[in-house]
């Protein structure tokens, strides 16, 4: 109320919704940065002088005097079965006139691995309905690694499912966060990040799922893994740090170092390595929007703009030839590219069709080696959509 202080949550990662997070009070004069409570939401402070947020399920309220900004120690359930995003925002709201709004419901979206033809048609669905993320096709064709949020817990870990004989096994157990498999380029090992001792350290094991796992690269920040180049040589990820937002990186597997090859105070993100390993593909948003760009990892000076009207998700075809990436409005996008010597000749790009992709972070499809069909990660059609629930003065039954 006093305008000079804010709450806020703190996380290792977006991907930690269990109560390791802090709900924190900070200033506007950066003189104060105190932890009230253990947390896994988003707050709101009503001015009848209560703090609210989610806590396993529920919305609940406890007392908070915001002269000392201390909080008493017994809180109060205020609403059962609140649905939290994927991210771990809670879907309520509450008015300085003491009007709470809330949906319930599990506030996860499922999803399905479909298979798309060249056109858009669809021609074939495996596995299970889960709760998807990032799904990756082997490159023998043979299996799909995805990591998959569990529905009580929304804990995330890897999975890889077998299109041959539809068998889904499990491949991390963790009690952490798994999430982004790449593969190695002969299949036998999978590359993903954990949040099990930092914010996201960049693990390795076995695609068979036998041995155990071991960290590969770690440090203080969250590491996405993004490709794994064909030599087998070096992984690209993109690390996000609290000056520079995300960059993209490269680490040695020879030399077993970490290599920065994009830093700015933008974001870049998606890195991708051609199939001759010559460019690197990667999205920035520096011009004000996300588009997709190439440059060279020799290390010449120049890079070239591959879309227009925004883009996300970039990748190769298998040839190196073309440039695939999707739109703002959910548009599959090619562009025909040829890369010379020294220079980098783009065409225009064009429609391929509508995609049905689940609305998350990530590269949420993959196309089959020969590049005649496409995975993608598809949401199931909601049956019911849960109601929002008014509560007019909601704090008089706190009073009771």
């Amino acid at each position: 109320p006093d305008g000079r202080h804010f709450l806020y949550l703190g996380q290792r990662s977006a991907l930690n919704l269990d109560n390791t997070g802090s709900i924190i009070v900070g200033s506007v004069d950066g003189d104060m940065n105190r932890r009230l409570l253990n947390g896994s939401s988003n707050v709101g402070y009503a001015r009848s002088g209560y703090l609210v947020y989610w806590r396993d399920h529920s919305l609940v309220a406890q007392k908070f005097d915001a002269k000392t900004l201390t909080l008493e120690r017994n809180l109060a359930p205020i609403a059962e079965t609140v649905a939290r995003s994927q991210r771990g925002d809670a879907y309520f709201s509450i008015s300085d006139e003491g009007t709470l709004v809330y949906q319930t419901g599990a506030g996860q979206a499922n999803s399905q691995l479909r298979w798309v033809d060249a056109t858009g048609k669809e021609s074939g669905v495996f596995a299970k309905v889960a709760d998807y993320r990032s799904p990756v096709i082997s490159h023998d064709g043979r299996k799909v690694a995805s990591s998959i949020a569990d529905s009580g817990s929304g804990r995330l870990d890897i999975w890889v499912d077998d299109l041959q004989r539809g068998a889904s096994t499990r491949l991390t157990f963790d009690a952490a966060n798994e999430f982004t498999p790449q593969w190695s380029p002969d299949d036998s090992k999978v590359v993903y990040s954990s949040d099990a001792k930092g914010a996201g350290d960049l693990m390795i094991k076995d695609s068979s799922g036998t041995g155990a796992e071991e960290v590969l690269y770690a440090s203080p920040y969250l590491k996405i893994p993004s490709d794994w180049s064909r030599d087998g040589k070096a992984i690209l990820f993109s690390e996000q740090s609290p000056k520079m937002s995300f960059d993209v990186w490269m680490y040695s597997l020879e030399n077993h170092k970490a290599t920065v090859l994009l830093q700015t105070p933008f974001q870049e993100t998606n890195g991708r390595f051609s199939p001759d390993g010559r460019w690197l593909l990667y999205q920035t948003d520096e011009s004000g929007r996300t588009e997709v760009y190439v440059m060279a990892l020799s290390g010449k000076r120049g890079k070239w703009q591959i879309s227009t009207g925004g883009a996300s998700r970039p990748r190769w075809s298998a040839d190196g030839k073309r440039i695939y990436y999707v739109s703002p409005d959910f548009k599959l996008m090619a562009v025909d590219v040829a890369p010379g010597r020294d220079d980098f000749v783009a065409g225009t790009p064009r429609v391929l069709f509508p995609v049905n992709m689940k609305r998350i972070n990530g590269t949420q499809y993959d196309f089959s080696a020969d590049g005649k069909r496409i995975l993608v990660n598809t949401p199931t059609e909601q049956t019911e959509i849960a109601p929002l629930t008014l509560v007019q003065n909601w704090t008089s039954a706190l009073k009771k």
